[in-house]
């Protein structure tokens, strides 16, 4: 699906875009999961958009005249028997950089072209551990912002990450067609559920037949960790632990597969006994939903529509009688989070919120109503493609 070409342009326009002397973006690590055993391995998304590799701890350089540089770890006898000998002549096919080295090959003619440099542009590196997410970040890019550094410790930096968010922001047809394919899977999936909801009785009943359609279906796997939610789970909004006993009254599935590395994201409440309460709340998410789809077009910006869509909300939360005024603290008490965000490498991809809305966008539309003293929690999520006359819905 994605040809070498599509790599050389995203590495032209980056180069295009940035002034810096040498730009160097870095692969991923490996991760322990336990023991002597890694998770699995998901390349950067910046590295992957770049050049489409799939090896860890690889290193990418753009010199000033546009040549590009691969750089692979030395591999370990033992990593060569569990895993296998790199093909460089595949991977500079795949990728279609001008060389390829292994190991202090390629560390010696990298740290001589950063010695000489006056600029170097690289993504700003993550800190260890990232208090707004709680969780670790990956090492791989620290070691080699340390490696930069000892090279090269008077040259100016430019972190390139708003480059890249901007570029990765407008996708290609590639791009949109892997989309497609993911949204398209989830969408199947999500039918074949529904036509036996009625019969399961664990969320993790749910989450198996899910995961296994996904892949019977051609995705690599879930783009996300699936959140199968029902009864109070549903006003836990990343709930994902999938292990309780359904409730009586409803249960959502956000869940998306991947496909080429591109997610889908999609959301669907399914009422299990039916009553006035939940059908009223169902019914004033879909209101909602449709109101910010009828603002998705071009030149406009997420935030904006955010401003909209919150009071649009506020009517109808004042309509079920959940608050007294349409005030922003009252609304953010039952709808706590966004009702959009770009979708593509990421399911919370990169992008400008604030940068007018264009063809080529792809985003959700995920509007909730949670109400914890119920025990009711309602999301509703599409994912939409901004075309130059307005949106086309995907899911």
């Amino acid at each position: 699906m994605f040809k070498s070409s599509f790599f050389v342009q995203n590495r032209a326009k980056l180069r295009e875009a940035s002034k810096a002397d040498v730009l160097v973006v870095v692969a991923n690590g490996l991760l322990q999961r336990n023991g002597d055993g890694p998770f699995a391995f998901r390349q950067d998304s910046n590295f992957w958009y770049l050049c489409g590799i799939q090896v860890p701890d690889a290193i990418l350089s753009i010199d000033g005249n546009g040549t590009s540089m691969l750089i692979l770890p030395e591999q370990s006898p033992n990593e060569k028997i569990f895993g296998a000998p790199y093909d460089t002549r595949e991977l500079q096919r795949m990728s279609g950089v001008d060389t390829v080295l292994v190991g202090e090959e390629g560390t010696k003619k990298l740290a001589a072209a950063l010695a000489s440099a006056q600029s170097i542009g690289m993504p700003a590196v993550p800190p260890a551990y990232s208090e707004r997410y709680g969780m670790f970040m990956n090492p791989s890019a620290r070691r080699i912002n340390r490696f930069v550094r000892e090279c090269n410790t008077s040259a100016s930096r430019q972190d390139i990450r708003r480059l890249l968010s901007r570029a990765r922001m407008i996708k290609q047809p590639e791009e949109i067609a892997a989309i497609r394919n993911a949204v398209q899977i989830t969408n199947e999936t999500l039918a074949e559920v529904h036509k036996k909801i009625s019969k399961y009785k664990y969320e993790y009943e749910i989450e198996a037949d899910v995961v296994a359609g996904f892949r019977r279906r051609g995705a690599s796997g879930e783009a996300f960790g699936s959140i199968i939610a029902s009864g109070h789970n549903t006003c836990h909004l990343h709930y994902q632990d999938n292990n309780a006993k359904l409730a009586n009254n409803l249960v959502y599935l956000d869940v998306g597969a991947e496909y080429g590395h591109y997610a889908a994201d999609i959301t669907r409440t399914y009422i299990l006994q039916p009553n006035k309460r939940i059908q009223a709340v169902v019914a004033a998410v879909e209101q909602v939903a449709a109101y910010a789809k009828s603002l998705a077009k071009p030149g406009v910006t997420i935030r904006q529509n955010e401003r909209l869509v919150r009071e649009q909300m506020g009517v109808v939360l004042l309509e079920l009688g959940l608050i007294t005024s349409n005030a922003p603290d009252q609304v953010s008490r039952y709808f706590p989070h966004g009702t959009s965000h770009y979708l593509g490498l990421d399911v919370h991809d990169v992008g400008d919120y604030d940068a007018p809305l264009a063809p080529g966008v792809v985003m959700t539309i995920e509007p909730g109503i949670y109400i914890a003293d119920e025990g009711i929690g309602v999301r509703i999520e599409d994912d939409i493609l901004i075309t130059p006359k307005g949106y086309e819905q995907l899911s």
